[in-house]
């Protein structure tokens, strides 16, 4: 009885702040509009370059949904006043002022609905759903790491007590996946550089597929994301299985070996990174490209997928002890994860129904993430490190889970 009250008691917590954040923050620009003295008033047929509209009043908020290159508003004496700040929620714009206008210009508008104070809510759906999904799945894993504490610390310590082993497993799987090859660890950097050349040719010379900062890069920022994922998670599968000789004989903490996987396909997309540098490199000597302080913030989103992938990795390895079956469709699901990421094309040539789907999709974020910083020069905003981050800890909160509950049940099915 008690335990259920904790739990109930951290779901109302959460629940709250989750209504607390969620409504307060998005609707911000609507409490404000109550100040305004027009509500959802709609300018129609935005379709010639360059409209004025005349309205006297206070104005906060102009919401374009469209294609625009400026919005300014004047004072009767025609003062011109630009918008205080650009807000982007969902696919919509809003322009704040803040101010008494005369008249609000709008150049270059494309079949462009413009609404002045939209009375109601627009809300972020991605955001929408970490608000309130996040909080529940932090009350989940907080209320089993009271439940069990001490195994729980006995857990994290172990970490530092076995990291020696930690190292040597990593080291014996490089050794042993380039056990015999002439060029060893080069093949992490040639493997990304040959597909990126046959890609290249297919997509951008025939299928002639354009994106900004060339393909070849392009497609180099989501090989690099995605191969990490699609590798860890493959060795890391069927990681219980092919320890259970060893756990078998003496006490190791289980989390181990899909951890080593994680980190032993970290390193390998490190070295694949070196093949990044040098397309890079030969695109910035011929003019294509330009150096970005944003490079710097490469480790970022690395942290963030390392993250994701170790919780999927130990959800994996744990369905994978009970259910075989989940190797042959993780398979199969690998590659239709692959075309549901943006990885050989952009996403503003799937219509904008699938777009809303794709952004549901982890992969999504983080490849994004990681081509803005290395190619396009873009700091990722506060939303984009909150969908990242968010993704990361619920899948590393439900991974820990659901290994912890069922780790003392692997050696009866090894």
């Amino acid at each position: 009885m008690k335990k259920k009250i904790i739990l109930c008691s951290l779901a109302i917590v959460f629940l709250a702040l989750a209504l607390f954040f969620g409504v307060v923050r998005f609707s911000a620009d609507n409490i404000e509009n109550r100040r305004s003295d027009y509500k959802n008033l709609v300018l129609e047929d935005m379709t010639v370059a360059g409209e004025t509209h005349v309205i006297s009043g206070y104005l906060n908020n102009v919401k374009v949904n469209g294609t625009v290159l400026s919005v300014f508003a004047s004072t009767a004496e025609g003062e011109r006043i630009l918008p205080t700040s650009i807000v982007q929620k969902n696919d919509d714009l809003y322009y704040n002022f803040g101010c008494y206008v005369h008249a609000v210009v709008i150049t270059g508008a494309n079949e462009a609905r413009v609404e002045i104070n939209p009375t109601s809510l627009n809300i972020n759906v991605m955001l929408t759903f970490f608000i309130f999904v996040l909080p529940l799945v932090l009350a989940w894993a907080i209320y089993n790491a009271i439940e069990d504490k001490i195994a729980f610390k006995k857990d994290v310590t172990a970490i530092k007590r076995y990291r020696y082993l930690l190292s040597d497993l990593v080291v014996r799987d490089i050794k042993t996946k380039y056990r015999r090859s002439a060029l060893g660890v080069l093949w992490s950097v040639l493997n990304p550089l040959l597909m990126m050349l046959v890609l290249t040719a297919v997509f951008s010379k025939i299928i002639r597929v354009e994106v900004e900062g060339g393909f070849a890069l392009f497609y180099l920022t989501g090989y690099i994301i995605f191969n990490f994922i699609s590798e860890s998670s493959n060795f890391s599968l069927t990681s219980m299985i092919n320890a259970g000789g060893l756990i078998k004989k003496v006490y190791i903490p289980k989390y181990i070996f899909p951890l080593e996987k994680t980190i032993f396909s970290l390193v390998n997309m490190l070295f694949s990174l070196i093949a990044f540098v040098l397309v890079f490199g030969i695109f910035l000597a011929t003019g294509k490209v330009a150096l970005h302080a944003t490079m710097l913030l490469f480790f970022i989103p690395m942290i963030y997928i390392f993250i994701f992938a170790f919780g999927l990795n130990l959800i994996l390895s744990t369905l994978n002890v009970f259910f075989r079956d989940v190797g042959h469709l993780w398979s199969v699901f690998v590659t239709v994860w692959m075309y549901a990421t943006p990885i050989i094309y952009p996403i503003n040539i799937v219509p904008e129904w699938l777009q809303s789907i794709i952004r549901f999709n982890p992969l999504y974020h983080y490849v994004t993430y990681f081509r803005n910083v290395m190619i396009y020069g873009i700091v990722p905003s506060f939303t984009d490190n909150l969908i990242c981050f968010g993704f990361s800890l619920i899948f590393l909160l439900v991974g820990v889970t659901v290994f912890r509950k069922n780790q003392d049940k692997f050696v009866l099915h090894i």
